[in-house]
């Protein structure tokens, strides 16, 4: 008799935590199945990116910062706040949010636009440095709780001459060549659904 009560008793103990197990076992396996071929489909078109876009993944807007601008680009006409609207006028174009200063230093990734331009002179003849950087916040993967501010994952450049009469629209005209390549890239690693 009590062995009979003993079995009972293991039994009505062991049986439910048996089923409990085997429930929960099931439900986190079914979760396992199913989030790593969502991330291993992300993640494969990730990889056939261009390597330019894929820094853009996820990417929900950016900030746009020009660079102070020496006396001789003024002189010629050419102003940081033509710069500001022409680029930021662009991204608006195609969909893509721009942040405000407050917004970006708000935003946890804060990602930017940063338009460079430096020239060098002599008499009605400029040399000059255009480009067009953007940088986030990323972390190493050698030290993932290591955040690294302000890292440029993507950016464009040149180095050209020209007559100073002429510097202000080619420099515009080439930062607007600049964004629209920004803009493919983003648009190719975050197509609108």
């Amino acid at each position: 008799m009590k062995s009979k009560l003993f079995l009972i008793v293991v039994l009505l103990t062991i049986i439910p935590t048996v089923v409990i197990t085997i429930v929960m076992t099931t439900i986190f396996w079914k979760s396992q199945q199913s989030q790593p071929s969502e991330m291993k489909a992300e993640e494969a078109r990730v990889v056939q990116l261009p390597v330019r876009a894929q820094h853009l993944v996820g990417v929900k807007g950016v900030h746009v910062m020009v660079s102070p601008l020496q006396e001789d680009v003024q002189l010629a006409g050419l102003t940081r706040e033509q710069l500001k609207t022409d680029v930021e006028s662009k991204i608006r174009q195609a969909g893509i949010k721009v942040y405000t200063q407050e917004e970006w230093l708000a935003s946890e990734d804060q990602t930017r636009l940063y338009v460079n331009v430096s020239t060098t002179s002599r008499g009605n003849f400029f040399g000059y440095s255009t480009g067009l950087k953007f940088s986030q916040n990323v972390y190493l993967a050698r030290k993932p709780n290591r955040m690294c501010p302000g890292a440029i994952t993507w950016f464009t450049n040149s180095v050209r001459t020209c007559d100073s009469s002429q510097f202000a629209k080619i420099a515009r005209d080439k930062f607007k060549d600049y964004t629209d390549k920004f803009i493919n890239d983003y648009l190719t690693a975050n197509p609108k659904k």
